[in-house]
């Protein structure tokens, strides 16, 4: 009988600390039935002993001893999941600033988003005044590409909200226009009220506490998701997240397939370093596959590669077909989301793009134009918040990035200052370094 064909998307978990963001996760994947019974026991007596039982959900994500110590999610966890006519990569990312490279790695290769906030009568207000955290996550997650995303309202259960829909439809009508203003549709977001301790409107609708609400269930959100537009046309590129050592299997490189498709076999080439590898096999939610596509979340197990030439934010290419290479410089066009004072030519701020984090200097600013593109001024000497712009910036470490029109989720950019969230901005040109192949060595 031939397998029915499901289209795979990634779906992050976003959340500020404390908006019960990886308990919604957890238990929405124990309702879904995929948190074995005497794991999820000792997880629930292990959040006893350390006198964290209203974590016992969370840890179904945060697995590290000091996360379950902390009660603080740090780096990006991903689990597969599949609904009756989708397959997920659901990803729990890291809410606290301390952590926001590792959150925003996970950004970089998803589809859609889950935005977690919570209801309570102050905490809310908080989070979306000005430079507040949850219209950061918003901000972040509209410049990494998610198109779609799924606001649940969390703890509604708690007693200065008691499950009023007063209070839901006030917060609904507050994030509604700001959503939009980041280019959101209508079509493309959804509220939810929840409660994610008591799991209400996750898998089944709450017809006695919320009655009064009658749209979907998170489980039917996620069925409602559209597959993006993928760059199938382009040649193959996937963005290192994670490398792992497995025993008597060797090197095994975990990523999305950012464009084209790899095949078992395929002569890889690894950039920046410039290594050739063969990808022997090819794993997708935990099952073996001869060809990864474009969107699907991959294992690779590399042939000839040793752990101490790859690491999180290299790209593998296809050695014959238009390989990925080191970026000397590159033109984008940028937003200031946030600056105290103004930005001179010669600032270094680290920018994020896909997985790699590097540090470039903004040495050129090219033009400054308005929201739409319309030239407003020539080489301006500097910009401010609210600014838009045609900027030239150099990489100070080797980068391996595309223009976005090419390949998107290699083509956007976060510009960040430590913490501070300065810009967003899409690459407009590259400026590659003509590196032969035959100069290429094996590892």
């Amino acid at each position: 009988m031939e397998t029915k064909f499901k289209p795979h998307l990634s779906v992050v978990f976003l959340g500020h600390v404390d908006s019960g963001k990886s308990t919604t996760a957890g238990h929405f994947l124990k309702k879904c039935g995929l948190v074995d019974k005497k794991l999820f026991e000792k997880m629930c007596q292990e959040a006893k002993n350390l006198g964290k039982q209203s974590f016992k959900y969370a840890y179904v994500f945060d697995r590290l001893k000091s996360e379950r110590e902390r009660g603080l999610t740090q780096d990006c966890k991903s689990l597969n999941f599949e609904t009756e006519n989708k397959n997920f990569t659901l990803v729990d990312a890291p809410g606290h600033k301390k952590y926001m490279k590792n959150m925003i790695t996970a950004l970089s290769q998803v589809d859609a988003v889950i935005l977690v906030v919570d209801a309570t009568v102050g905490t809310f207000e908080k989070g979306f005044k000005k430079q507040g955290k949850i219209r950061e996550l918003a901000i972040i997650a509209s410049a990494y590409g998610a198109k779609q995303m799924i606001v649940l309202v969390n703890k509604m259960d708690v007693s200065s909200v008691d499950y009023s829909q007063a209070r839901y439809n006030r917060i609904k009508d507050k994030m509604n226009p700001f959503l939009r203003r980041l280019g959101y549709h209508s079509s493309a977001f959804h509220f939810i009220p929840i409660s994610a301790w008591f799991g209400q409107n996750l898998m089944e609708l709450d017809t006695q506490s919320m009655g009064w609400y009658t749209g979907p269930t998170l489980y039917q959100a996620l069925e409602r998701l559209q597959e993006p537009k993928r760059a199938t046309d382009q040649p193959f590129r996937l963005a290192v997240r994670d490398v792992y050592n497995v025993y008597g299997v060797g090197i095994v490189v975990r990523g999305v397939v950012a464009s084209g498709t790899l095949s078992e076999g395929n002569q890889m080439v690894l950039s920046p370093t410039g290594g050739i590898f063969q990808a022997r096999s090819i794993l997708c939610h935990g099952k073996r596959i001869k060809e990864a596509q474009c969107g699907q979340f991959a294992s690779v197990n590399l042939k000839y590669l040793s752990s101490r030439y790859i690491k999180r934010g290299m790209v593998l290419g296809h050695i014959t077909n238009d390989p990925p290479c080191i970026v000397l410089d590159f033109t984008a066009r940028i937003y200031v989301v946030n600056h105290p004072t103004q930005i001179r030519p010669g600032y270094e701020p680290v920018i994020d793009c896909h997985t790699s984090h590097i540090t470039c200097k903004i040495d050129r600013f090219l033009q400054k134009i308005n929201k739409n593109g319309r030239l407003l001024e020539k080489s301006p000497t500097s910009l401010r918040t609210g600014d838009h712009a045609i900027v030239h910036m150099i990489p100070l470490q080797p980068f391996c990035v595309e223009p976005y029109h090419k390949i998107p989720t290699l083509g956007r950019i976060i510009i960040r200052d430590m913490s501070i969230i300065v810009g967003i901005g899409s690459i407009q040109s590259t400026n590659k370094s003509k590196i032969p192949i035959t100069k290429l060595k094996k590892k």
